[in-house]
């Protein structure tokens, strides 16, 4: 599938040929994927590959470096605020999270309460 959105390239092979009655030169055109499946499955972690869209070149190539981090390194980034009880942290995020749930609970129940009375307008009217 990534193959084919990667299009295809025309190619040309040429082939020149010398006899004792003389020389010709011969051009085949055959179309070629850009990316073959098997090189975009044989890719290695942090690899990507891509087309853009009008760009010149259309196409890229990228690799990220691989680190690998040692667990205690990573501080916990992910708590609110910066004390240094972790049960607290915990309970404040996850009090956040949930209040944060209930907020896009909220929020989707009110979109589509205002699709609900539009339908509802729309049917009266008709």
């Amino acid at each position: 599938m990534i193959s084919k959105m990667m299009g295809e390239l025309k190619r040309s092979d040429y082939s020149q040929t010398t006899s004792d009655s003389g020389q010709s030169l011969t051009q085949s055109i055959r179309d070629e994927k850009v990316l073959r499946t098997s090189e975009i499955a044989a890719q290695q972690t942090g690899h990507f590959s891509g087309r853009i869209q009008g760009g010149d070149p259309p196409y890229f190539s990228a690799q990220f470096k691989c680190n690998s981090y040692n667990v205690e390194d990573i501080p916990n980034f992910n708590y609110p605020i910066g004390i240094d009880d972790i049960e607290m942290q915990e309970a404040l995020l996850s009090a956040m999270v949930e209040e944060n749930y209930q907020q896009v609970r909220t929020d989707v129940a009110n979109l589509f309460q205002g699709y609900q009375n539009l339908f509802e307008t729309e049917s009266a009217e008709a």
